[in-house]
């Protein structure tokens, strides 16, 4: 006899999943946060970047978590800077912006963060000493301008991938449920044929969301 599981339990369990993935994701940025804080209590701003930095790419839409971080990350490279510590204050704000930049989708969160970024970034690589004839040829103005340009020049989110990878998130999900819901009878036994369907789906779905998150 075949086992067949009703219509909202399946929902419920497709909630129930979609709401622990969220949570997941929102504890590991809070725990990623937690450590940087600790790490800059014990004077360990090296250590504080690298969670704060992860603790933004844990990413969910409309939490302040992001913000924190990038707070945080912001404080420690206005320290550098005040240290006159040019080379580790540039590396934490291109951390910070590209923070942001990795977990872009249709749209790229924290963009004020990453304009105050490209701001200092611009300032900072133009006080450096030129090491090329023809950087040694500009002036100190031109040399920010062409920096500040570069910069901002910002290839815009490819919505097409970013699709793909949301429609493959779902599909490898559903095809999970499906496959309990079809493949598998009440006594455990599996359906060969539903079993194939569904795992093909599965592995297919799957592949579509990785490769849909490494082109966004």
């Amino acid at each position: 006899m075949n086992f067949r599981i009703p219509v909202p339990l399946i929902l419920v369990l497709g909630l129930f999943l979609i709401i622990s993935t969220v949570g997941k994701i929102y504890f590991n940025s809070k725990h990623e946060l937690r450590l940087a804080e600790e790490s800059i209590s014990k004077n360990n701003p090296a250590d504080a970047m690298t969670h704060y930095v992860r603790s933004i790419q844990w990413f969910v839409p409309g939490l302040n978590l992001q913000d924190r971080a990038a707070q945080g990350l912001w404080k420690v490279a206005l320290n550098y800077e005040a240290e006159t510590d040019s080379e580790n204050a540039l590396n934490a704000y291109r951390l910070l912006r590209g923070a942001f930049y990795s977990v872009r989708s249709f749209y790229t969160p924290g963009k004020s963060w990453v304009l105050r970024c490209n701001e200092k970034i611009a300032v900072l690589m133009a006080q450096q000493p030129a090491t090329s004839e023809s950087e040694k040829s500009k002036t100190y103005e031109e040399r920010l301008s062409a920096n500040w340009k570069l910069l901002n020049d910002e290839k815009p989110p490819r919505p097409f991938w970013a699709m793909l990878a949301v429609c493959g998130f779902f599909g490898w999900i559903g095809s999970a449920l499906f496959f309990i819901m079809n493949a598998m009878t009440k006594s455990g036994e599996i359906r060969s044929r539903p079993a194939l369907i569904w795992s093909f789906s599965f592995i297919v779905f799957y592949g579509l969301w990785i490769l849909g998150l490494f082109k966004t």
